[in-house]
């Protein structure tokens, strides 16, 4: 017969055998978890940065565009030797309207801004902007 001593020997020896096991189970499953969680840290970090590019490209589309004379008019300010039409229509087109602005589209707006604004000429098959005029009515200090 055993003794008490040997009986609780036997008993813990089997109850360890049995713990180590479990305890290795719940170090890698918690190892397991932590590698989950940074997962999940990255991947809101990106989800966020996402965000904050998505707000920034949802306000630039809701500004309001140039109309295509003030485009035309910022196009020529830059080029003091002019354009022909056809690369104001390539240049409007890039800068402001990705490739919306058809030929057609154009013309008309040149021909109110030679005839009746009074804002650009045509020379020598370029149309050029005119200097603008200074008002009667503002102050010089």
């Amino acid at each position: 017969m055993s003794t008490v001593r040997e009986l609780l020997i036997s008993q813990q020896s089997e109850i360890e055998g049995k713990l180590d096991p479990l305890l290795e189970q719940r170090n890698s499953l918690w190892k397991s978890v932590m590698e989950v969680e940074e997962a999940i840290a990255k991947y809101r970090q990106e989800l966020q940065k996402i965000k904050i590019a998505l707000k920034a490209v949802e306000e630039n589309a809701n500004k309001t565009r140039p109309t295509i004379m003030q485009a035309v008019m910022e196009v020529l300010k830059d080029k003091p030797e002019g354009l022909t039409a056809q690369e104001i229509l390539a240049e409007i087109n890039t800068r402001y309207f990705d490739g919306a602005i058809i030929r057609p589209s154009l013309s008309p707006q040149l021909s109110r801004l030679k005839d009746r604004d009074k804002k650009i000429e045509y020379r020598n098959g370029r149309w050029i902007r005119l200097p603008e005029q200074p008002s009667l009515f503002r102050r010089r200090f």
